[in-house]
């Protein structure tokens, strides 16, 4: 058996972790077995702005992101396949102007021509990091961009 800590509700509770059981299992003492977690796929992705119309704007009409939700101070973008991702864009009084590390999140949006997308989007003007590159084994194509919060994304093309 292994002791961890696990922060919960501002406060530091100890906890076994039991290698015969699996992963979702938690014990917190003798005869106290919890179920953890299922981790599943990632339901949104939230995107702090000062200046929300904006950085919409860039994500509904140069991204082409349809939006699911507008409320002002907080917009909100759903992928279009079924189950898919939301992302939101919203308001925060702790953020000010562009990001000052742009490489601290990435966002990958898959594409089917990467190649294409990238001419148009330049075309749009938009602030490209990186043009499209294949990796050696020929798996995938990925240009790098940055919004204009400076948030960095890539797109990607996946070979199947």
């Amino acid at each position: 058996m292994h002791t961890a800590h696990f922060n919960q509700l501002r406060r530091t509770i100890p906890v076994v972790v039991n290698r015969a059981l699996p992963a979702t299992h938690l014990v917190l003492g003798p005869n106290e077995v919890y179920d953890w977690f299922m981790l599943g796929r990632i339901a949104g992705v939230m995107i702090f702005t000062s200046d929300v119309s904006s950085l919409a704007s860039f994500y509904r009409d140069t991204l082409g992101f349809t939006v699911d939700e507008d409320r002002g101070k907080s917009v909100m973008f759903t992928t279009p396949q079924p189950g898919g991702t939301q992302l939101a864009i919203e308001s925060h009084s702790e953020i000010k102007g562009r990001s000052t590390e742009p490489d601290r999140i990435m966002i990958n949006l898959r594409v089917d021509d990467c190649q294409a997308l990238y001419t148009e989007l330049q075309a749009k003007g938009v602030d490209f990091v990186a043009e499209p590159y294949s990796d050696p084994d020929g798996t995938y194509v990925v240009a790098t961009l940055h919004d204009p919060d400076g948030n960095t994304l890539q797109l990607v093309e996946f070979s199947e």
